[in-house]
């Protein structure tokens, strides 16, 4: 075949594609195309919220109500689709409530909605404080769905205990804390931070079917995809039992009080002994957190409570830390609530929940540790932690070299580690300040608490800029606490140690020459002391 007849087939094929397309959309849609749908009219599952006459894409008026109404309209139909267009929507307490099979959708970041205060909102400044969503089912500390208000009409229609297929998606949260006016000059149309607006949450999923009678599905099956949310206390938090089974996907998260991404209800939560800990059996894929922990307290840019999760092409990057450097390697203490544990302060991503998978995740020049591994039965692969502890994130008793880019605690028994990578790539002059030892980012590659047992780690890596070319007289690349029982299996950089702890002791004891010559180690650091290199 001639290059111009093969040249002729694949022209004639391009052109092919777009008229295939475009009359399987016809067909799809010909009801639609036949009414004619503008901005001015709508279909029985299908509303475009300009379609209501007091609604103003500029951000001047309160469009609460207008979006709930719409909202309830589709959900008295049996579900569907409210489409909102570019523009700014001021919105206000009690926000938004999602119901059963009724899909919100923008046109990416051309659409905002601006939370104001306002509507009975209470703000509090505690751990334990109470945060709604601007898109919701129930609220950080009350599970959903909220039932009908007296007076509310239709609500035999558009009320379901089992809510179900809902979602929010291709849209910006963002909050106006300061009520400041929106123009043409404001901060919205420029592109900039404001202050952070506490008590309020870009999306709370917290939905428990109460009525186990009624149970149409097992999980709600929610929809999270391509939103952004600016300056809330909370990014994201999926709490309930019944969210379940959702693919959460392409969720940026930037400037929150608390933390920004929080799947399962957190240690201490007052609900979790009625209804668990939720969240369970979900995926996760191209989350970007960063600028997490503004209250300066013990938050983590990504917190996992849930089991059975799958994270992958996600990163938790340049969160705050304010405590000292200390405090990060304080043991956590049973039956302590979260907040208590200094430990994730700062930290890229903070799991504390079994049988979770992370793949190809990052964490990356946050103040606290980079990652924080709390509880068993976890698979890390091909994930990286770097510069931790960095400068430009480490606040008031906060400093820079004293972060680990891996911390594993003693809960993380039986984790498996494949390809875990540490990376310090910056080098004396990126910007830090003081001796060359203490301008690095993080202070360890990998740190294992006392006590750690069970634990693999194969083909681990650990590179500093810095240290690399100017090796000092101190460890810095793995520390290990001492240990009394079960196995550890590690590989990390020319380090190799495949024994259990009975089997250690017992060969240092009858061949010590021959121990000694293959780990470099004297035998008393093996019974008892800390190993670091």
């Amino acid at each position: 075949m001639s290059a111009l007849s093969r040249r002729s087939m694949i022209a004639g094929a391009a052109l092919s594609v777009p008229l295939a397309s475009t009359m399987v959309y016809a067909d799809a849609h010909a009801d639609e195309v036949q009414g004619g749908i503008t901005p001015q009219n709508r279909t029985k599952n299908y509303i475009n919220l300009l379609s209501y006459p007091q609604v103003k894409a500029d951000g001047s008026q309160d469009c609460t109500q207008a979006i709930n109404d719409a909202v309830r309209t589709l959900a008295s139909a049996g579900g569907g689709a409210l489409e909102i267009p570019a523009g700014k929507y001021r919105v206000s307490a009690p926000f938004i409530q999602l119901l059963d099979r009724v899909e919100i959708f923008g046109h990416g970041k051309a659409t905002q909605i601006i939370a104001h205060p306002g509507g009975g909102l209470v703000q509090k400044d505690t751990d334990e404080a109470e945060c709604v969503g601007v898109f919701h089912v129930g609220s950080y500390l009350v599970a959903g769905p909220e039932k009908p208000k007296p007076g509310d009409k239709g609500a035999n229609q558009w009320f379901s205990e089992a809510p179900m297929r809902f979602g929010v998606r291709d849209l910006v949260i963002r909050t106006n804390a300061d009520n400041v006016p929106l123009n043409r000059d404001d901060p919205y149309s420029r592109a900039r931070h404001t202050p952070v607006m506490k008590g309020v949450a870009g999306v709370i999923l917290h939905t428990y079917y109460a009525n186990r009678n009624y149970r149409p599905e097992p999980e709600a099956v929610a929809t999270l995809e391509n939103l952004e949310i600016w300056d809330a206390d909370m990014g994201v938090a999926i709490l309930g039992l019944h969210d379940r089974a959702m693919k959460v996907h392409d969720i940026r998260v930037r400037m929150t009080w608390r933390q920004g991404f929080l799947v399962g209800k957190p240690i201490g939560h007052k609900a979790i002994n009625v209804e668990g800990v939720g969240a369970a059996d979900n995926k996760f894929s191209m989350l970007d957190v960063s600028d997490a922990n503004n209250c300066g307290r013990n938050y983590a840019g990504i917190e996992v409570y849930a089991s059975q999760c799958k994270f992958s092409q996600s990163t938790s990057w340049y969160n705050h830390r304010y405590s000292s450097g200390e405090s990060l390697y304080w043991p956590r203490e049973d039956g302590k609530p979260h907040y208590a544990y200094a430990g994730k302060a700062g930290a890229g991503w903070y799991v504390a929940a079994s049988r979770n998978m992370f793949i190809g995740c990052t964490a990356q020049e946050n103040g606290g540790h980079g990652w924080v591994s709390d509880f068993e039965r976890n698979i890390f692969d091909s994930c990286i932690g770097e510069s931790s502890s960095y400068f430009d994130t480490a606040h008031g008793k906060a400093q820079n070299n004293q972060a680990a880019n891996w911390y594993i605690s003693n809960w993380s028994h039986e984790c498996k580690f494949i390809a875990p990578r540490s990376d310090n790539p910056h080098k004396v002059g990126d910007g830090a300040i003081g001796e060359e030892r203490n301008v690095r980012a993080a202070r360890w590659g990998f740190y294992f608490e006392s006590n750690c047992r069970d634990i693999v780690v194969v083909g681990g890596d650990v590179y500093d800029e810095h240290r690399k070319k100017h090796p000092e007289n101190y460890s810095w690349q793995v520390h290990f606490g001492p240990w009394r029982a079960g196995y550890m299996d590690i590989t990390i950089n020319e380090f190799i140690m495949r024994y259990g702890m009975h089997d250690i002791e017992e060969e240092v004891k009858t061949n010590p020459k021959k121990y000694t010559d293959i780990q470099k180690y004297e035998m008393n650091k093996y019974l008892g002391a800390n190993v670091e290199f």
